[in-house]
C-alpha cells in the first residue's frame, strides 16, 4: 500500500483481549459471491515490509517509513472516513478520545485496566484504542501475508467497535460473535472506500486487501462455541464479514449483524437519567480497577457507602496479608446494564452483566502468580441519589447467571 504523495501529503481497537498471537499464517479460499480478488489483485503489496531508510517523510517508493509512521496516516484517514459517512447522515459524530500504542515494557493505565502483550482493544470507559505496537511489528506488518494493510484492518476493526457505540449497536441483546463481525465488516467498509479512491492517505496496490482479509482469517476462532462470550467468529465467518463490507458497504454492515438500523447518536446537551445513570456505573468501574490496581480504597470512597467501601478495603488486607496485588480487566464491549428499576425517587436498583479478567502478582516481586480467565459476574448495584454526589449504597452478588444472557 503507498501513501498517495502526486496531490498532496497529507487510526479500533474490542475490549481487552480483541486480538492475540495469530496462529500459523494460513491463506484462505476465496468466498463464493465477493469480488475480493477482483478488487485487490493476486500479487503481493510492493511496500517492503521491512523498515526503510528514515527520511522523515516517505520514500522515493511511497512507503511509509516506519510503522509509527503507517499508524499515524492510518488514524487520520480512519477518522475522516467516518466522519464523512456520519455527515452524510446528518449524524454528530465523535472520535476517539485517546489512541495510544504501548510496548510490553512499557504498558499503559487504561479505563479497562492496564493494557497486555500481544493485544489491540477499544475501551469504552475511556472511549480509547489501545494497541501494542511490537505486535503490529512483528505479527501483522512483519508477516508477508498480513502486510501493511493488516495493520491498518487492526485498526479499522477496533474503530469498528468505538462506532458501535455511538451507534447503540452493541446491545447486550447481540452475541459477541455478531459485534465482532460487524466490527469486521465495518473495516471492510472502510477497505472499500479506500479501493474506491476516496482516500487522501492511501492508494491500494495489489494484494492490499488480501492481506486485511487474510489477517481476520488467520485470527478467527478454532474450537469456539458461537455463543462463547469472547467468540469474534470462525476463520470463514471474519473473511465473510470483511468481504462483505467490501463489497456492499457500511449499509450491508448495518443490516447484515442487527435486527434494527442504527438510530442517530443523541445531541441533547442535558443527558437524561438513564445515561446518567451509566456514565456513573462507568465512574465506579473505573474507579474500581483503579483502587485495586493502585491499593487504595481512596480512589472509590467517595463513589460507595461506608459499608461497601469496608467490604472493599477487607478485600484489600485479604490480598496485602497474602503479599498480592490485583490487576483487574474489564471486557467493556460484552458487558452491559440488563436492567434499572427506579424504587423510590432517591434509589435504583442496576442488574449488571459484567466480564472480569483479573492477574495476581507477587507484591515483593511483580512476578505473576495467578491468572483468572474472563468471568461473568452478575450483581445487582442499589444506588443511593439523595446525596450531591451519588453512591453505591449495596452490592448483591450472584452464584448463577442470574438475569444475564444464557
Amino acid at each position: 500500500m503507498k501513501h498517495l504523495i502526486i496531490s498532496g501529503l497529507l487510526f479500533v481497537l474490542t475490549t481487552v483481549a480483541c486480538v492475540g498471537d495469530l496462529p500459523s499464517s494460513q491463506q484462505p479460499p476465496a468466498p463464493k459471491g465477493t469480488s475480493l480478488s477482483q478488487n485487490s489483485g493476486s500479487g503481493g503489496d510492493q511496500c517492503p515490509n521491512e523498515e526503510e531508510t528514515i527520511n522523515g517523510i516517505f520514500d522515493a517508493d511511497g512507503c511509509p517509513d516506519t510503522i509509527e509512521t503507517l499508524l499515524d496516516l492510518t488514524v487520520k484517514d480512519i477518522d475522516t472516513f467516518w466522519r464523512t459517512s456520519f455527515e452524510a447522515q446528518h449524524w454528530t459524530y465523535r472520535a476517539p478520545d485517546v489512541i495510544q500504542g504501548y510496548t510490553p515494557r512499557q504498558s499503559i493505565f487504561t479505563g479497562c485496566g492496564r493494557t497486555i502483550p500481544n493485544n489491540a482493544f477499544y475501551c469504552f470507559l475511556d472511549n480509547g484504542i489501545y494497541y501494542d505496537v511490537n505486535f503490529l511489528q512483528r505479527q501483522v506488518l512483519g508477516q508477508e501475508q498480513h502486510g501493511d494493510f493488516g495493520v491498518v484492518t487492526v485498526l479499522a476493526h477496533e474503530w469498528g467497535h468505538q462506532i458501535q457505540g455511538q451507534l447503540g449497536l452493541n446491545d447486550h441483546e447481540a452475541y459477541s460473535i455478531n459485534i465482532e463481525l460487524q466490527a469486521d465488516c465495518f473495516a471492510g467498509a472502510y477497505g472499500q472506500y479506500v479501493s474506491e479512491g476516496k482516500s487522501a492517505a492511501f492508494r491500494l496496490e495489489e494484494g492490499d486487501l488480501d492481506e486485511g482479509a487474510t489477517l481476520l482469517f488467520n485470527l478467527g476462532d478454532v474450537g469456539v462455541p458461537w455463543f462463547d462470550p469472547e467468540a469474534h467468529g470462525s476463520q470463514e465467518q471474519r473473511y465473510k464479514a470483511f468481504a462483505l463490507g467490501l463489497d456492499k458497504g457500511l449499509s450491508a454492515c448495518y443490516d447484515g449483524f442487527q435486527s434494527d438500523t442504527p438510530a442517530a447518536p443523541q445531541t441533547n446537551n442535558e443527558p437524561d437519567l438513564q445515561q446518567q445513570i451509566t456514565d456513573f456505573w462507568i465512574a465506579t468501574t473505573q474507579a474500581e480497577i483503579k483502587t485495586y490496581q493502585q491499593n487504595d480504597i481512596s480512589y472509590i470512597a467517595e463513589l460507595v457507602s461506608p459499608e461497601v467501601a469496608t467490604m472493599i478495603q477487607e478485600t484489600l488486607d485479604s490480598l496485602n496479608k497474602q503479599g498480592i496485588q490485583q490487576e483487574s480487566y474489564f471486557d467493556s464491549v460484552n458487558s452491559y446494564i440488563a436492567a434499572m428499576r427506579q424504587t423510590d425517587s432517591e434509589t435504583i436498583e442496576l442488574d449488571t452483566c459484567e466480564f472480569w479478567t483479573a492477574q495476581y502478582y507477587s507484591q515483593q516481586s511483580g512476578e505473576l502468580v495467578q491468572e483468572e480467565p474472563s468471568t461473568l459476574v452478575p450483581q445487582t448495584l442499589t444506588l443511593d441519589l439523595s446525596q450531591a454526589k451519588w453512591q453505591v449504597k449495596n452490592v448483591e452478588f450472584y452464584e448463577d447467571e442470574a438475569f444475564c444472557k444464557k
